[in-house]
């Protein structure tokens, strides 16, 4: 009888423990810093003209090895989706939008996005603004 109930709560710690860490476990991390999360685009500019655009609902979510630009509307705008390189505190992000996720030619003109493979340079990103420069386009966002 002092064994069994010796071995059931040894049982009990071991299954408590192994559910703990299965929580955790499977959980991914981030390590890009301030550029993951959902930005809106302010104003989208052309660098050769300086003409300056204010899109109302354009937006820009960064997470883990993703991006994704898109226009939110009742009709559902375009959208594009990225697969990212970035590694936290660098001063460029390069974005690769790859043909079979639907990311078509008049999407990236949309966004003003100049080829399917693009190093954006960070201007600025700190808590609350982000402002990227592709080659053509510079973009002001705000944290949403």
């Amino acid at each position: 009888m002092k064994r069994i109930s010796f071995i059931i709560p040894v049982a009990l710690l071991a299954a408590s423990l192994v559910a703990i860490f299965s929580l955790f476990s499977c959980r991914r991390a981030t390590h890009n810093g301030k550029i993951d999360g959902n930005w809106r685009i302010e104003t989208m500019e052309d660098i050769a003209t300086g003409q300056v655009e204010h899109p109302v609902n354009y937006f820009l979510a960064i997470q883990l090895e993703m991006a994704q630009f898109r226009e939110e509307s009742a009709a559902g705008g375009p959208q594009l989706n990225a697969l990212i390189s970035y590694k936290k505190g660098d001063d460029v992000i390069g974005m690769d939008f790859p043909d079979k996720v639907g990311n078509t030619p008049a999407n990236l003109a949309v966004f003003r996005i100049p080829s399917a493979n693009v190093t954006f340079k960070i201007l600025q990103l700190d808590r609350n603004k982000l402002v990227l420069e592709s080659p053509t386009t510079i973009y002001r966002c705000i944290r949403f």
